[in-house]
């Protein structure tokens, strides 16, 4: 398996040609990050950049499930489970490239850690912010927490509410496709995801009314054969 990387404006380009530093997006309950993917990723990351964290935004999951349905503690519960299910694939994938459990384990970003990170924190009250204030961000937050939730709700309508529950998981990720530097203290870096949405896109060419770090880019990386 060969990756193919594709950023998604020239100033991304311009981000990972640096090689500074990365940070890799893995969604829970997402059966495309199999454990041997995981390895692949990791090995990119290794050999690409001069350090990568894996970001697993594993808490805010249960917004999904409670979205698509589940009752609050139900979601929680599950959450929990595939979590742990989800951090124990990943320590086995740095294994398997003969990185340690101590250097993996600070290599992986989960929700404790992240929610503790005071530029995070601000971030992403912010986000908050203004998506209560500003229409058109609210809009295209809600645009693509739909997108999350249309391949798992079966044909199910979708209300506003639901969206509204999903979109907290989508705001647990934004800060990092704002301002990864400025979180981990780089000097550049590239959030890397397998997929992109109509709201990176207007991000990254600054349609949305959130400034943005210059030294931030996103790459969509997808399977070569």
């Amino acid at each position: 398996m060969i990756l193919r990387v594709h950023p998604v404006t020239e100033n991304c380009s311009r981000a990972l040609r640096l090689g500074k530093h990365a940070v890799i997006g893995i969604s829970p309950f997402n059966s495309y990050f199999s454990e041997l993917r995981l390895q692949k990723l990791i090995r990119w990351g290794l050999s690409s950049f001069e350090r990568f964290h894996m970001f697993v935004p594993d808490t805010p999951a249960r917004y999904t499930l409670e979205a698509l349905g589940y009752d609050p503690q139900k979601a929680s519960h599950k959450t929990r489970r595939q979590a742990n299910y989800l951090h124990n694939k990943i320590r086995r994938a740095f294994r398997a490239n003969d990185v340690s459990v101590d250097r993996g384990a600070e290599m992986t970003l989960g929700w404790d850690r992240t929610q503790s990170n005071p530029r995070y924190a601000a971030l992403h009250a912010r986000c908050h912010r203004i998506f209560e204030e500003d229409p058109n961000f609210r809009r295209a937050c809600l645009d693509s927490s739909r997108w999350v939730l249309d391949g798992r709700s079966n044909g199910k309508q979708l209300d506003e509410s639901a969206l509204l529950r999903a979109a907290k998981y989508f705001l647990a990720e934004v800060p990092f496709f704002v301002d990864s530097p400025g979180i981990l203290q780089e000097t550049a870096s590239v959030f890397c995801y397998h997929k992109s949405i109509p709201f990176l896109d207007d991000l990254y060419n600054d349609r949305l009314p959130i400034t943005r770090n210059g030294a931030q880019g996103f790459v969509v990386i997808t399977d070569r054969h």
